[in-house]
């Protein structure tokens, strides 16, 4: 999966780390579980929504979004 990143503006840069850009394109669905981290992340995206599950209830149905913190 290329990824593509960017220093903020100057005028954000106390407040915003970076700007990341990736796209991913799979033959099928994927299950991923991430862990926390330090930063406050955005996603915001484009075309394709995110269907995204309770790793610590599976049988709970997924949520669809789009953008999202």
């Amino acid at each position: 999966m290329p990824q593509i990143h960017r220093a903020p503006h100057p005028a954000l840069a106390d407040h915003v780390r970076g700007y990341y850009g990736f796209r991913e394109e799979t033959g099928a669905a994927i299950r991923r579980r991430e862990g926390p981290g330090s930063s406050v992340v955005v996603v915001i995206s484009f075309e394709n929504e995110w269907r995204i599950g309770n790793a610590l209830d599976p049988t709970r149905p997924f949520e669809r979004h789009t953008s999202f913190v």
